[in-house]
């Protein structure tokens, strides 16, 4: 069950931040703008640089291929994210969105300490390299 577990949390956790990156891919400009409304200096740069992070890490924990590099990975993008857009503590719905990404970094804090059990393709290479 544990191992079941594991996969549909890596399943569940990798479709928001996959998801989120090609949202921002295809809607770069406006994006980028909304950054630079937040005050985020140099934002293309750091709008691309998050966007490696997203499916990087996304993928990462999506497959088990070293997911705790990629809940790490995400949890270096979710934490200024959550600081800098989700912290208006006025605003209800900025607050739901805070509690959910420190949900979501409970996950990710999971997933780099346990890793992404027997149905991972780490654990499917260990098994071939034994063999």
């Amino acid at each position: 069950m544990k191992n079941i577990s594991l996969l549909i949390s890596r399943i569940f956790l990798s479709i928001i931040f996959l998801r989120s990156a090609f949202g921002k891919i295809s809607n770069f400009e406006n994006t980028t703008n909304s950054m630079i409304n937040h005050g985020v200096h140099f934002s293309s740069f750091f709008l691309v640089c998050a966007i490696i992070l997203l499916i990087v890490g996304g993928i990462s924990v999506l497959v088990g291929y070293k997911p705790q590099l990629g809940a790490i990975a995400l949890i270096i993008f979710l934490l200024p994210v959550t600081l800098i857009y989700h912290l208006d503590i006025d605003n209800s719905k900025q607050m739901t969105q805070f509690y959910k990404n420190l949900a979501i970094l409970g996950g990710l804090l999971l997933m780099s300490a346990y890793g992404g059990g027997d149905y991972s393709l780490d654990r499917f290479s260990n098994r071939r390299s034994e063999s």
